[in-house]
């Protein structure tokens, strides 16, 4: 069935995804940068007042890698640079990332958000597969479905991811 032969790719994608990100995640930095980068972080987070701001970005950010080629790299980019940022708070909060990289899983979120684009990337490669081969118009039908799958899937995460900032935001309220 196409729709079990997407989804594994789309798992294999995922991994790599991950793979990038808790790798970028154990990357050292300089403290001063740790410290402005996980500044930077608290305040775009702060600013986060409704589930559909996480969507829109990360919906943006799927979309993106969709795009052959340039998808592929443009997403392990973006997940490079969260990693990044998850080494700076690992830095500025004294957690090791080793602990840090699990807890988007954990929440579930994280997970749904990396299966998402997970999906789009494989998306992207069967367009440039497609391509190659002489099938585009064949393909495309495919494609939608998939895309749809996964801008879907961020629309659950987003508001489960937006659920928790809210509980944590509840939490430090009470806590000062």
């Amino acid at each position: 069935m196409w729709l079990m032969s997407r989804l594994k790719w789309a798992a294999v994608s995922t991994v790599l995804l991950y793979v990038t990100f808790a790798v970028s995640a154990h990357i050292p930095l300089d403290p001063e940068v740790a410290q402005r980068m996980s500044n930077e972080l608290a305040s775009l987070t702060a600013s986060i007042n409704s589930p559909l701001v996480i969507f829109a970005n990360n919906a943006a950010i799927a979309l993106l890698m969709v795009v052959p080629v340039l998808g592929t790299a443009g997403g392990l980019y973006v997940i490079y640079n969260t990693g990044i940022y998850l080494s700076a708070v690992a830095i500025t909060s004294g957690f090791p990332p080793a602990v840090l990289v699990f807890i988007p899983i954990l929440t579930v979120y994280g997970a749904l958000e990396f299966f998402a684009y997970g999906i789009c990337i494989n998306e992207g490669i069967r367009i440039l597969l497609a391509i190659l081969s002489k099938k585009l118009r064949a393909e495309l039908r495919f494609v939608g479905l998939m895309v749809g799958l996964g801008i879907f899937v961020l629309f659950v995460a987003a508001l489960l991811e937006f659920l928790i900032l809210l509980s944590l935001q509840s939490i430090n309220m009470i806590g000062t």
